[in-house]
């Protein structure tokens, strides 16, 4: 299917006074509709003239519907494969914003990841620094009489503490290697 201009509205100019001629066969159509029928109702058409067996008015009559429900079709595909490029620049646009807001998540996934890793690094200092310390008061109340409960607490103490810096150290670890 070839393409075709838009069809002219039927009032783009009034309609000559002594009606439409053709050149072709002579006759003179004084009437619109009787003229659109021998000329065709677009500028491409063929006059009826022209056409071959066209006596038989009811094959004109048929032709000349189809033409205008092809042009008809032709606009509405015109339409259509408008509407389909402005669907297309939609998706495109919105591939795009998804594309952005997943890499704005991985981001924030990251940073995420490592403000944890972070912390879990500074909960494993804070443990080591509570570590020496008890370790520290056990040795000081070694030397003292009746402190032996005491000093169990502060070893005891220092064995969690160094369990938890452990635990907080692989779980730093852990965070950092995670994709």
């Amino acid at each position: 299917m070839s393409e075709q201009p838009e069809a002219e509205s039927a009032d783009t100019y009034p309609a000559p006074e002594h009606g439409w001629t053709c050149f072709h066969c002579g006759e003179t159509f004084l009437h619109e509709i009787v003229a659109r029928a021998h000329f065709g109702s677009l500028p491409n058409c063929e006059a009826a003239c022209r056409i071959k067996g066209s006596e038989e008015r009811g094959l004109v009559r048929r032709l000349r519907a189809t033409e205008d429900e092809r042009q008809s079709l032709f606009l509405a595909k015109t339409k259509a494969e408008k509407h389909l490029a402005e669907m297309d620049a939609e998706i495109a646009r919105l591939i795009l914003l998804l594309s952005t807001a997943e890499a704005d998540r991985k981001k924030a996934v990251a940073e995420e990841r490592e403000r944890a890793a972070k912390i879990a690094e500074r909960y494993a200092e804070e443990n080591k620094q509570a570590k020496i310390r008890a370790s520290k008061r056990a040795s000081r109340l070694r030397g003292l009489p009746f402190a032996a409960d005491q000093i169990a607490l502060a070893e005891d103490g220092a064995l969690e503490l160094d369990a938890a810096e452990r635990e907080a150290t692989a779980i730093a670890s852990a965070i950092r290697s995670q994709p």
